[in-house]
């Protein structure tokens, strides 16, 4: 297996599905599991959030249709929904990683690694579309 751990997904907005955590079960190289710990923080974008047993996965604040992995059989044993709270509503703070920084290191850091846009209430990175006329997983 190959995983991460501890990612945090902080304020994504995407128009393509964004997994925080998913069983990919043996697709590719036998991928199982790709992370455990993970964080979804106010993402406005389709989500698959699952957690395997005895981990959590988590999402705060998505606005977005929440789906199950499409790789394995969600009734299955050792096939569980990551935690949601606040779904479809944004949380306070806007950005967990900004507001941590901040916690940590003073607002001056902050602004030594932001621009203006990014400590406005949204801010949307224009980024292409790379799925373009490819087949959706949503």
């Amino acid at each position: 297996h190959r995983w991460a751990t501890g990612t945090l997904f902080d304020n994504i907005n995407s128009r393509s599905l964004l997994a925080i955590c998913e069983n990919r079960g043996g697709s590719g190289s036998g991928h199982g599991w790709t992370g455990v710990s993970h964080v979804g923080w106010n993402t406005k974008a389709n989500i698959v959030c699952d957690t395997p047993t005895g981990f959590l996965n988590y999402s705060f604040g998505t606005v977005g249709k929440v789906r199950p992995s499409i790789y394995v059989n969600n009734k299955k044993k050792r096939v569980h929904s990551g935690y949601s709270y606040s779904h479809g509503e944004h949380v306070l703070p806007r950005s967990l990683y900004l507001q941590q920084l901040e916690d940590r290191l003073g607002k001056q850091a902050v602004m030594n690694v932001t621009v203006p846009e990014q400590r406005q209430k949204e801010f949307e990175l224009n980024v292409p579309n790379l799925t373009k006329g490819k087949k959706s997983l949503n």
